[in-house]
């Protein structure tokens, strides 16, 4: 862990008045995995690249800890399979279902198990050193468009940080990727995000080695009527929890930590230890999109464009894959934004990850139905291999082993 401990030792490599002094050709807003992936793209392209996150690194995120096989292969393909591998993050090959006692084991291609916080701060590493700019802890805010103050061809974002005075930056094309929660959009009328009804948020946190007993290379999901829990064993051993509940089902427990317990417990898996002394964060409503992920010089890349409750780690694919289908856009946007342009963003990215973002729709609303799970549940208990059509189209990859009932 100590090249991810000094990979996460991240700081700003340009100040605010440094930003504004230049107009750049890219300024991705977001370093999580589909901002950081997206600027060391286009700065390997050679393009001007401005990386600006609102929080300081290191920092924990909401998130099911796990990259899938599609995942790897993305960042393989890229050059960081070494980068990932020191991360020390254990392979997974098995997703296991939990409910009330039932389960069952399904094989899958490897994927890692891997927080977040060593994730994230590796491909900010590696965005700086292939020649990205690098500006933590600001706040970036897109002008609406057109804004009178933006030179011909550019977008301005304002730039603000703690205890020093707001600046204005121009950039040829500006990559939002700043989650759910798209802070850097709330100027810009024209991204309307609209949130599935009844969606469940987001909670999730780190729990010390050995707070679980959990076979290895397993993601272990817990499915109560109020939502799931995934938990699985990343670096060091430690342990990832992330969840998808009903916010009423957190508020009737009366704290994230016990909300999460209750799911497991009843799922039959027993809980050490007091989850209530662990430090929880949480999400917005999960299940979203935005109308019209693109528009003027502006892309929506990762989680910004919409969402959807993720499954096996495909919520880290479709970043990925996102981020690396960004750059010839940007490019092209440097000569010329038009029409055709955008419409050709929105068609490219439903094609990378419509269909997943689909299928996990359909399991989302089946983990909703306790009878249909339980009856899933006992089908895969006998013939795993009934989910591996399922999992291909989740984009998890190509289906080779075979998984074994308990």
């Amino acid at each position: 862990m100590a090249n991810a401990d000094a990979a996460a030792r991240l700081g700003a490599t340009i100040d605010l008045p440094g930003a504004a002094a230049r107009t750049w050709d890219v300024l991705v807003i977001g370093a999580g995995p589909a901002g950081s992936f997206a600027a060391r793209e286009a700065a390997r392209a050679g393009l001007a690249t401005l990386l600006v996150e609102r929080s300081s690194f290191p920092r924990a995120k909401v998130c099911g800890g796990c990259l899938n096989h599609t995942a790897v292969e993305a960042l393989q393909r890229a050059g960081l399979g070494e980068r990932l591998a020191r991360l020390g993050g254990p392979a997974i090959t098995t997703v296991r279902l939990m409910q009330e006692r039932r389960q069952a084991s399904i094989s899958m291609p490897p994927g890692v198990a891997v927080s977040r916080r060593a994730l994230d701060a590796t491909l900010v590493a590696a965005a700086i050193e292939a020649g990205a700019q690098f500006l933590p802890e600001t706040t970036a805010v897109i002008a609406r468009a057109p804004a009178e103050a933006a030179p011909a061809g550019h977008r301005l974002v304002g730039l603000s940080a703690r205890g020093q005075p707001a600046v204005h930056v121009g950039a040829c094309v500006v990559a939002a990727a700043d989650g759910l929660a798209q802070t850097s959009l709330r100027a810009c009328g024209e991204f309307e995000s609209v949130v599935t009804a009844n969606s469940r948020i987001g909670i999730g946190s780190m729990a010390p080695a050995g707070a679980l007993d959990l076979p290895p290379g397993t993601i272990t999901m817990a499915i109560g009527r109020a939502g799931y829990v995934g938990v699985v064993r990343v670096e060091e051993g430690q342990v990832h929890v992330g969840a998808a509940l009903d916010p009423h089902f957190i508020r009737q427990c009366g704290s994230p930590g016990r909300s999460v317990a209750s799911v497991l417990e009843d799922a039959g898996v027993p809980v050490s230890g007091a989850f209530d002394s662990l430090d929880w964060l949480g999400t917005l409503p999960l299940t979203r999109r935005t109308l019209r992920p693109v528009g003027r010089r502006v892309l929506l890349v990762g989680d910004a464009a919409g969402y959807v409750e993720p499954f096996t780690g495909e919520g880290m694919a479709w970043a990925l894959a996102t981020a690396v289908a960004a750059t010839p856009f940007i490019q092209r946007g440097l000569r010329a934004w038009d029409e055709p342009l955008e419409r050709e963003w929105i068609t490219t990215r439903d094609s990378l990850i419509g269909h997943q973002q689909r299928t996990c729709r359909m399991i989302a609303r089946t983990l909703r139905t306790p009878w249909a799970v339980r009856g899933a549940i006992g089908l895969l208990a006998r013939w795993p291999s009934l989910a591996h059509p399922v999992l291909a189209g989740l984009g998890a990859g190509p289906h080779t082993k075979t998984g074994g009932a308990r």
